[in-house]
């Protein structure tokens, strides 16, 4: 509770004015066990920071982290390379923390704390420096009673509205039965499950490759069985044909001269079945087809300006066809960008400030710096709303989301967060 005390956490706004008071509570109380060393509660933040995805989250325990490595120099006494070792964190990362928290409350120390906590390797001479050695090698450096600056976003940010934060309260009560909170052995498990999942993937695919070949080649035994039924060769059947071996006499001009043949014969000749006739139905033949056009231009989607003028599935079904609008001054918009250059985002957001008329809420800072990128809080006309936010959205690869306010927004004016996530 002293650490909580000492960065001096707003629960009202993390809470979402105390709605969600007692899950917090929760989470802390199974997250910081009393008497649990530094290596143990760091292992918590890896397992915190290792099985969630929402950026604002991450940065939020990369943040509480920094504070209480801070905290534990400190208040413990222990030096940098004690804390390194007990984190598995870089003495230089450790040392740079340090030099940045100290800078921030005395800035016209900065020379100095730089320095101090320039330590460029292993021999180097502040390598296990202590904050009460700190103390006499700077002067002015006190007490120091809080852990948090003026304006600091990370005490006030809104971790319990996230979607995600359920799923991870849920997960942690599993895990964090008591403090023998084993991460290795969890990550380990992990891993092989990782590995199974893998080998059983591999395993489906092989199968059903093995399946679609086998049915393929047995689709092409049957279709060849198919076409050998229906496809037959003609041969012409030759009925009358005496096939009798046997030798016929030489006929002499005599007796072609003796035969006669008058018109009933060949009317004869020409009606026995013996002889084989065929006929030829003549082909149908069918003129090509005519090139296919569009009837009308109702087939064409509509434009987004009128279909958002419709009334949704769920409004018909739910609301008898009327569109709810008591909450419309109640909504406030999140723009999650991830940026490679996130300065760069940053300069292109914070002209389209100026261009749209888009004030900063409260103390916050429009582009406040915070661990992993920058965060804007703002309040932006109703009227260059729309606009405003596409141009944001054109910025860099981002997702727009829609929430609901705890209070109303002023007249004529929208809520915006913007968060550009640094990757």
């Amino acid at each position: 509770m002293k650490f909580r005390e000492w960065i001096n956490l707003n629960i009202s706004e993390i809470t979402w004015q105390n709605r969600y008071e007692e899950d917090f509570e929760d989470f802390w109380s199974l997250f910081f066990v009393e008497g649990l060393s530094l290596k143990q509660i760091n292992d918590r933040f890896e397992y915190a920071v290792s099985n969630i995805n929402t950026g604002p989250l991450v940065s939020w325990f990369s943040w509480l982290r920094q504070k209480l490595i801070c905290y534990v120099f400190i208040f413990k006494d222990q030096g940098i390379y004690s804390i390194s070792q007990q984190t598995g964190i870089s003495y230089r990362v450790i040392a740079n923390l340090f030099r940045d928290f100290f800078c921030e409350l005395y800035p016209f120390k900065e020379m100095e704390l730089n320095e101090i906590f320039q330590i460029g390797n292993c021999a180097g001479e502040n390598l296990y420096l202590k904050f009460s050695e700190l103390n006499n090698k700077v002067e002015g450096i006190g007490k120091i009673n809080c852990g948090s600056f003026e304006n600091e976003v990370m005490t006030s940010l809104e971790i319990t509205l996230y979607e995600e934060w359920k799923d991870f309260s849920i997960k942690i009560k599993k895990d964090f039965l008591h403090k023998q909170f084993d991460y290795k052995a969890i990550k380990d498990k992990a891993s092989l499950s990782r590995q199974f999942k893998i080998f059983r993937d591999a395993f489906v695919l092989l199968a059903i490759t093995f399946l679609l070949i086998a049915g393929v080649k047995y689709a092409n035994d049957w279709y060849k069985t198919y076409l050998e039924d229906k496809i037959s060769i003609y041969e012409p059947q030759f009925f009358w044909l005496d096939k009798a071996l046997k030798f016929k006499e030489v006929k002499t001009a005599d007796s072609y001269a003796q035969f006669e043949l008058n018109e009933e014969a060949l009317e004869e000749i020409k009606t026995d079945d013996k002889f084989v006739k065929q006929d030829f139905d003549e082909e149908e033949r069918i003129a090509p087809e005519s090139e296919v056009s569009i009837a009308s231009l109702d087939a064409l989607p509509k434009d987004f300006a009128s279909a958002s003028l419709e009334q949704s599935q769920y409004e018909e079904d739910e609301k008898g066809g009327y569109r709810d609008t008591r909450f419309g001054s109640r909504k406030v918009y999140r723009v999650m960008m991830s940026s490679v250059a996130p300065k760069e985002s940053r300069e292109k957001v914070n002209k389209l400030l100026s261009v749209y008329n888009a004030i900063q809420v409260d103390k916050v800072k429009p582009g406040q710096k915070v661990p992993g990128g920058h965060y804007y809080n703002l309040f932006v006309p109703r009227e260059h709303l729309k606009e405003f936010i596409a141009q944001v959205m054109n910025v860099d690869q981002a997702i727009l989301y829609e929430n609901r306010a705890r209070g109303r927004n002023p007249p004529g004016k929208n809520r915006v967060f913007i968060w550009i996530k640094s990757i």
